[in-house]
């Protein structure tokens, strides 16, 4: 079924407070939020007001931004606090990035159950961390993985009312290097 006509359903069953509609609609819509359809869904809910809807498209938004805690190799990460695991002194506010262990621990013919056992982090001062010593020690600064929701976000390319909404979530977009003409 095309996406105008759920959205159109959805409003009409809106106005009729038609409660069993509005959910296999909303359902529907929910299946179909994708990066392509984001931003005409979440402003119909906007406007809509369908709340269930809108939290749902808010938190789609959150997913595909980087989870705290989360890491993955080629990101940017700093130390939360002095790290001293496994005789390494990073001091607090120091970057590193995450990459694939280079160490020959496991012999090899054995491979580790454990997936986090091959990611470490390489401290800008030249030590090394394996990641689940200091997960809960780090924060991600700049990831590997790019959300394409706050890519169209930075580039004012979402509806006015879809980047009020995001701007409450993630803040303002920087403003654009052009210079605006003062009109007198």
């Amino acid at each position: 079924m095309p996406l105008h006509l759920l959205l159109g359903g959805l409003e009409i069953a809106k106005v009729y407070l038609i409660p069993h509609l509005i959910r296999a609609l909303t359902e529907a819509l929910k299946s179909r939020l994708d990066d392509t359809t984001f931003d005409k869904i979440f402003s119909w809910a906007i406007r809509l007001d369908s709340t269930a809807l809108r939290l749902y498209c808010l938190r789609y938004s959150e997913e595909c931004d980087v989870r705290k805690g989360e890491v993955r190799v080629g990101d940017r990460v700093r130390a939360l606090k002095r790290i001293t695991a496994q005789s390494a002194k990073v001091p607090k506010g120091t970057y590193g990035y995450v990459r694939w262990d280079m160490g020959n621990d496991a012999d090899e013919g054995e491979e580790d159950e454990d997936e986090d056992r091959d990611i470490e982090v390489a401290w800008d001062n030249g030590y090394f961390n394996a990641v689940e010593t200091v997960r809960d020690q780090i924060e991600v600064v700049d990831s590997a993985r790019v959300n394409p929701v706050r890519k169209k976000f930075v580039a004012n390319q979402l509806s006015p009312e879809v980047m009020t909404e995001l701007a409450a979530l993630w803040g303002r977009p920087q403003p654009s290097t052009k210079k605006r003409r003062r009109m007198l």
